[in-house]
């Protein structure tokens, strides 16, 4: 007799002992995709931070009374704010760190590594509002780093698509997707695209406003950014 004509009962709660985690792993999964986690490995962003602070900084990191002020963008678990604190404590200078996500849940493990924490929108930690029509602009109180470092997922980073692009309006592939472009929209695109070929402008940029982009955003309020991502960012949005 098999294992499990022997033991029916265990045999039936270890199936659903393994379905269970089956489906909590999947759902993790998912979860992870949604937010498209893509975990920056604690020695990589160690290297990247002690590659970076003493060539951006210099001299000045031994200055009485200097603040090294940073933004942990798009921070997650806190790896890169946790990693710049390490520094700083290792070569003596203060900094002040603010660390920004939209995941609530994140609170806690940045509140252990950051000085400040925001949780919303990656925009209002450098100070932008949203207009009447849902335009992120600049507020009246701008934030001011003198670095802004992270590991964003490649839809945060992306540049904001064009006022005068329309918007895909048409039902969704499947239910919860995005929506789709319409004949009219793709015809109007299309339209929007020519004329900037005829203006000698890149046609693959024509639905994004680069000026819109995270790094030239940050590059707004901080003198030095620094954003470690993967080739899926540079091939898949216009801030590549």
């Amino acid at each position: 007799m098999t294992p499990e004509e022997l033991f029916p009962e265990l045999a039936a709660a270890e199936r659903e002992h393994l379905e269970a985690e089956s489906a909590r792993a999947a759902a993790a999964e998912k979860r992870l995709r949604e937010r498209e986690a893509d975990f920056t490995p604690r020695l990589v962003a160690r290297a990247v931070v002690d590659a970076v602070m003493r060539r951006i900084f210099g001299a000045s990191l031994d200055d009485a009374g200097r603040v090294i002020r940073v933004l942990d963008i798009c921070a997650g678990a806190g790896v890169w704010a946790s990693e710049v604190h390490r520094f700083a404590a290792a070569h003596g200078f203060a900094v002040h760190i603010t660390a920004v996500d939209y995941e609530p849940d994140e609170r806690a493990n940045l509140l252990r590594h950051a000085h400040e924490v925001v949780i919303g929108d990656w925009h209002e930690a450098l100070g932008m509002v949203l207009d009447e029509r849902g335009v992120w602009v600049w507020g009246p109180a701008r934030r001011e780093y003198d670095l802004v470092i992270g590991n964003p997922a490649f839809s945060q980073a992306r540049a904001a698509t064009r006022a005068e692009w329309p918007r895909a309006s048409g039902p969704p592939k499947k239910p919860g997707g995005p929506a789709t472009v319409t004949k009219a929209e793709a015809r109007e695109r299309k339209r929007l695209t020519d004329k900037m070929l005829e203006r000698g402008e890149f046609p693959e940029r024509a639905e994004y406003d680069t000026a819109g982009s995270m790094p030239a955003l940050a590059l707004e309020c901080a003198p030095a950014v620094v954003l470690y991502t993967t080739q899926q960012c540079y091939l898949k949005t216009s801030s590549g």
